[in-house]
C-alpha cells in the first residue's frame, strides 16, 4: 500500500472515531439539554451566531489552509500566523463587548448583552490554538485530535448538563460552549508542544494572506449568509419560532458536519500531496464523492422519512414543528455537503478567486430567495434554501471544470447511483411504516428495515462503494480507497 493511501486511512479512521465518538456523546448530551431547556433558549443562542461567526473568520483569514497546501512552510509562517490571529482576536472581541448592547437593543432581548459578551471569549481561546490544529492537520495526525475532542465533550458536556438540571436556562448552553473551547486549548497546549520561536513576519504575512485572502472573502460571505436565516427569523419572526429552525437545522448538520469533516481534513492534505499528479488527484477525489454520497445520502433519508417520530421520541412533543423544518432542510444540507469536497480541488490548485465568484453569485439568489420566501413564513424561507443548494451546486461544478477535469456527467454518475437507491429504500420505509402507530416502534423497526434494504441493494448495485465504505471502517482489508 503507497504511503498516501496508508496515511489516507489511517487518518481517515481516526477522524471517523473522533467525530463519531465525541459527536455521538454531544448528540447524546444535546437530546437531555433539549429536553430540558426550551425553544426559545435555543433561539437566543441562534441570535448570536452571526456576531460570534464573523470575528472567528477574521482570526483564522484562511491561513490554516494557505500553511498546509504550502510545501516550503517554516517556522516562520507559523509563528507569523500566531501573532495575527492573537491580536486580531484580541482587537475583534474588544468590539464584540462594545457592541454587545446595540445587538440587545435590536432583537430586544436584554439577555443578549452578557451572553454575547462571553461567548465572544471563545474566538479568543480558538485564535491560541490554530496553529497546533494545523500542525495536526498537515501531519495527517488525527489521533491527537480524536483524543481532544473525546475530552472536550465529555467535559464540556458534563458541565452543560449539571447546569441545565440545575435551572441555569439558556446559560446553560453558554457556558457548555465556552468549557469546550477553553478545555480544547488547555489539551492542545499539552499534547501539540508548540510555542512562537519567531518574531511577526511581513514577508510571511503578504505571501499567506496572498492565498488566504480570497478564502478570508469567501468565509465571511458564507459565514454572513450562512447565518442570515437566523437573523432573518429571530428578526420578523418570534424567537420560538427561531429555536425550532436551529434545532432542526442542528440536527440535520450533524452527520454532514462529521462527516464531510472527516473526509475534507483528510483529502485536502492529500490532494494537496499528489497535486502534481492530476490523473490521481481526479481519480481520488471523485473516490471521496462516490464514498460520501453512499455514507451519507441513507443518513438524510433516514432523518427525511423518520423526523416526526424521531423528534417526538427524542425532544419532546414541544420540539414537533421542528420535523416538517428537519424535512425539508435535509434536502439543501445534504447536496450542499458535496460543494465542500468540490471546492478542494479549487484551494489545492490556488483557485481562490473562482471560490469567491461562485459564492458571489450563490450569496445574490440567496438574498431574492429570502426576500421572495418570508411572507409565506419559516417552512417557506427552508424550501427555497434547499432549492438553492441544488443550484448552486451545478454553479460549483461550472467553477470546477475551469482548473479540473471534472465534467458534470461524472459528477452525476457519482451522485446519482446512492441517490437512487435512497429514493427507493425511503419510498418501501415509508409504506412498511404504515403497520405502525407507536413512534417508538416505527423507529425501531423501521430503523431495521432500511438499514437492511440498504445493504442488499448496494450488495447488488454499488458493491464497490459497499467494501470501500468496510474498508474504511476495518472491517475489510483491501486496497479500494484510492
Amino acid at each position: 500500500m503507497s504511503e498516501i493511501k496508508e496515511k489516507t486511512i489511517t487518518g481517515l479512521r481516526w477522524s471517523m472515531v473522533e467525530k463519531f465518538s465525541s459527536q455521538g456523546i454531544s448528540f447524546l448530551v444535546s437530546i437531555v439539554i433539549a429536553r430540558l431547556l426550551t425553544p426559545a433558549d435555543y433561539g437566543l443562542i441562534g441570535l448570536t451566531a452571526i456576531f460570534i461567526g464573523i470575528p472567528q473568520v477574521f482570526i483564522s483569514s484562511g491561513f490554516g489552509t494557505a500553511l498546509v497546501k504550502k510545501i516550503d512552510r517554516t517556522e516562520t509562517d507559523f509563528s507569523t500566523m500566531f501573532y495575527y490571529n492573537t491580536g486580531i482576536s484580541l482587537l475583534c472581541y474588544l468590539l464584540l463587548f462594545i457592541g454587545a448592547p446595540f445587538i440587545a437593543n435590536y432583537f430586544n432581548q436584554a439577555e443578549l448583552t452578557s451572553i454575547v459578551r462571553i461567548l465572544g471569549l471563545n474566538f479568543v481561546f480558538n485564535s491560541f490554538q490554530l496553529v497546533q490544529i494545523v500542525k495536526c492537520r498537515i501531519n495527517l495526525d488525527f489521533k491527537i485530535q480524536a483524543k481532544i475532542s473525546f475530552a472536550c465533550v465529555v467535559g464540556s458536556g458534563s458541565i452543560g448538563l449539571f447546569c441545565a438540571f440545575t435551572g441555569f436556562g439558556v446559560w446553560a448552553l453558554v457556558i457548555q460552549s465556552l468549557a469546550s473551547n477553553f478545555i480544547s486549548l488547555l489539551c492542545y497546549s499539552f499534547f501539540v508542544r508548540w510555542y512562537p520561536k519567531h518574531r511577526f513576519s511581513s514577508e510571511s504575512f503578504k505571501e499567506l494572506f496572498g492565498y488566504g485572502s480570497k478564502i478570508l472573502l469567501t468565509s465571511i460571505l458564507n459565514t454572513i449568509f450562512g447565518n442570515i436565516y437566523n437573523f432573518t427569523i429571530g428578526k420578523v419572526f418570534s424567537i420560538s419560532q427561531l429555536g425550532y429552525y436551529t434545532r432542526a437545522q442542528s440536527i440535520g448538520a450533524l452527520p454532514s458536519g462529521n462527516i464531510v469533516g472527516v473526509l475534507q481534513n483528510v483529502s485536502f492534505p492529500v490532494l494537496s500531496k499528489c497535486q502534481e499528479n492530476e490523473a490521481q488527484m481526479v481519480a481520488y477525489h471523485r473516490k471521496m464523492v462516490r464514498t460520501t454520497c453512499y455514507i451519507l445520502f441513507p443518513i438524510f433519508g433516514f432523518l427525511m422519512v423518520y423526523a416526526k417520530p424521531l423528534i417526538n421520541v427524542l425532544l419532546t412533543e414541544k420540539w414537533l414543528p421542528a420535523a416538517p423544518l428537519l424535512q425539508v432542510l435535509c434536502i439543501g444540507i445534504m447536496i450542499g455537503s458535496l460543494q465542500i469536497l468540490n471546492s478542494n480541488p479549487l484551494y489545492v490548485r490556488g483557485k481562490t478567486n473562482l471560490i469567491l465568484y461562485a459564492e458571489i453569485i450563490n450569496k445574490v439568489l440567496m438574498v431574492i430567495m429570502i426576500v421572495i420566501c418570508i411572507p409565506f413564513g419559516v417552512l417557506a424561507i427552508c424550501i427555497g434554501s434547499s432549492i438553492l443548494s441544488i443550484v448552486s451546486f451545478f454553479i460549483n461544478i461550472y467553477f470546477v471544470k475551469k482548473v479540473f477535469p471534472l465534467n458534470l456527467t461524472n459528477q452525476l454518475k457519482d451522485v446519482c447511483s446512492s441517490l437512487a437507491i435512497v429514493g427507493v429504500v425511503a419510498i418501501a420505509s415509508l409504506c412498511f411504516n404504515q403497520l405502525f402507530t407507536n413512534d417508538y416502534i416505527v423507529l425501531i423497526t423501521g430503523s431495521i428495515f432500511s438499514a437492511i434494504l440498504y445493504i442488499v441493494l448496494s450488495k447488488i448495485f454499488m458493491n464497490n462503494e459497499l467494501m470501500s465504505t468496510l474498508d474504511l471502517i476495518g472491517l475489510k482489508k483491501k486496497e479500494v480507497l484510492v
